[in-house]
């Protein structure tokens, strides 16, 4: 049986000493290849499970696996986010000053990598996404489902072997937000990076493959999602 490429177990986490319960001895896997949406209502834990999933936040009990290896250090996750996890935040989190190009090089700088390929793979993320004639930009002046793509494109410039998406259509239309869907799937399926998508939104969570619930900080259900 193959080792999931991710792997919560027994995971809790409290806060406000202790008073908020946000995950409540959660379970859950994520293949490679697989992409998985989490759901629920306001204040189910969505949020802090994907920061669970990234090393955002540590556990308070329970273990985190990453490719069959626990990940104990927040110096361990910084190291797996430069290199093996991209996150795509709701807030898009561009640096204004900076143009797109400049905003998808900023993991590499992590990363280590020297200016000129730097700014290849930067402009190759940027084509990707369909944006590489937008790379001189600053954010002001792109779109807002522009400037999610431009997010989109900064967190596979590592290739990631996990991406994870924060109600990546939070703030999109309806057209845009398709566009979206579209683009994370088809990075993912030509990739075969995973995909962990926290939503509030049926439609996007039923292009995934697999539908995780959440309620009160509790896995409730998991489902395949309808073809």
């Amino acid at each position: 049986m193959a080792v999931p490429l991710l792997e919560l177990a027994g995971v809790h986490k409290r806060f406000d000493g202790g008073r908020i319960t946000a995950a409540d001895g959660v379970d859950l896997s994520v293949a490679a290849k697989e992409a998985v949406a989490i759901v629920g209502p306001s204040g189910s834990g969505k949020t802090t499970l994907m920061n669970l999933a990234t090393g955002l936040d540590l556990p308070d009990a329970g273990s985190v696996q990453f490719e069959g290896e626990a990940v104990g250090s927040a110096g361990r996750w910084t190291l797996l986010r430069r290199s093996r996890i991209g996150i795509v935040f709701q807030a898009f989190h561009l640096i204004g000053a900076l143009t797109a190009r400049e905003n998808v090089e900023m993991p590499l700088v992590g990363a280590g990598l020297p200016a000129r390929q730097r700014r290849s793979r930067a402009l190759a993320s940027l084509d990707r996404v369909n944006l590489g004639h937008r790379a001189d930009h600053l954010p002001a002046t792109l779109s807002g489902g522009e400037r999610q793509r431009v997010a989109i494109a900064r967190a596979i410039a590592t290739e990631p072997s996990l991406l994870v998406a924060d109600e990546p259509t939070g703030s999109l239309d309806s057209a845009a937000s398709e566009h979206v869907v579209d683009l994370l799937l088809d990075l993912v399926r030509t990739s075969g990076a995973a995909l962990l998508v926290v939503t509030h939104d049926a439609g996007v969570a039923e292009r995934m493959d697999r539908v995780v619930r959440l309620v009160d900080g509790r896995v409730v259900g998991s489902e395949t999602a309808a073809a």
